[in-house]
């Protein structure tokens, strides 16, 4: 039988991606986190594999308003 866990809470949401619960709940409510309520908030392991492959390269530190995390084509590391 195949143990891996299915559902996380928000909070173990935000444990596995580095992020506190309070970054995760907007993500959730704007829509682009699906999850469910089972008498709390859960997010299943299948979303959020498919929500980080979605959003890879994007900013989303603003729900409504997501783009190209280097949005500017000129930019030119200095390294």
């Amino acid at each position: 039988m195949n143990t891996e866990k299915l559902l996380y809470s928000i909070k173990e949401v935000g444990d596995l991606i580095g992020k506190q619960p309070y970054q995760i709940y907007p993500l959730v409510y704007s829509g682009i986190l699906p999850a469910i309520r089972i008498g709390s908030l859960k997010v299943a392991r299948d979303d959020l594999l498919r929500f980080i492959a979605k959003y890879k390269g994007m900013d989303i530190s603003d729900p409504d308003n997501i783009k190209p995390l280097l949005s500017d084509t000129n930019f030119k590391p200095s390294f």
